[in-house]
């Protein structure tokens, strides 16, 4: 889950990757919305993946407020490949 601030200016989130790598919700590193297009960027810091390595996670969400469509890149720091899904979001508020 994303939530941004009413003013548009921050963004925390709170998703089963955080709980997975028992971490907090965090606040986003960048927040962009105007009228067509919500962005939002977040970074899990030392999550441990398979065999034990820590790797800095960074997430890009894309939202389009036309369609409801979303776009997400996740790259793991330091690994030459980055992962990307598509489909929609749901507003809530």
């Amino acid at each position: 889950m994303v939530k941004i601030s009413e003013d548009d200016s921050s963004a925390v989130i709170d998703d089963a990757t955080l709980r997975h790598h028992k971490q907090a919700p965090k606040d986003a590193s960048f927040v962009d919305v105007n009228a067509k297009l919500t962005r939002v960027r977040w970074k899990i810091p030392g999550a441990i993946g398979r065999g034990g390595a820590l790797a800095d996670l960074e997430y890009r969400l894309y939202y389009k407020h036309k369609n409801g469509r979303a776009h997400l890149d996740f790259r793991a720091r330091g690994y030459p490949n980055t992962e990307r899904g598509n489909g929609r979001c749901e507003v809530i508020g």
